[in-house]
């Protein structure tokens, strides 16, 4: 099912209107007809508030915001790529369970984010820039198994945003 199509089932079954959702995303009920209506791309914030909206997880629509509804075998490996990129970006551990399941949202999202072929490469080039930087200090300090793995997860990270915008390119033309 098409996100549009996805976004109008769960507003309606939640029994909200356009000019409802409209309110409770603080978005104009033009804008939320574009959507459903596939006239614009629906950015990550709109749909993190169209699901807070309709009391559905805040990553509901995320997965599935771009290729015809379709969710994507890439997403694990986005997944264990942030992981991996938090690990090496010496990033403090959670304490709470709280703190767990926050990290845990905040990856998802991000790893959503790397294959989303409208923040893809906005979102690459962020962890590009972190790992640079990274590898830069792994250099002064003749860390050669650092500067390793930042190349590597560079790598990675350009191959997941190509193949996101190489969907977005063949959707586009299709």
């Amino acid at each position: 099912m098409e996100i549009k199509n996805k976004i109008r089932k769960y507003r309606k079954q939640a029994g909200l209107t356009q000019y409802d959702l409209a309110k409770k995303t603080g978005l104009s009920v033009m804008t939320i007809r574009r959507y459903e209506n596939g006239d614009r791309i629906i950015p990550n914030k709109a749909l993190k508030a169209f699901a807070r909206a309709m009391d559905l997880p805040e990553n509901f629509f995320i997965e599935e915001q771009f290729g015809n509804g379709q969710k994507t075998d890439r997403m694990p490996e986005a997944k264990a790529l942030v992981t991996e990129i938090w690990s090496c970006l010496d990033k403090p551990a959670p304490k709470s369970e709280g703190q767990k399941s926050m990290q845990e949202d905040w990856m998802n999202t991000e790893a959503a984010m790397l294959i989303n072929p409208v923040s893809a490469a906005t979102t690459g080039k962020k962890y590009i820039d972190a790992l640079w930087t990274w590898m830069v200090y792994a250099a002064a300090a003749n860390n050669a198994e650092n500067q390793a793995k930042a190349s590597r997860l560079i790598q990675r990270i350009t191959e997941l945003v190509t193949a996101s915008l190489a969907e977005l390119i063949e959707t586009t033309l299709s």
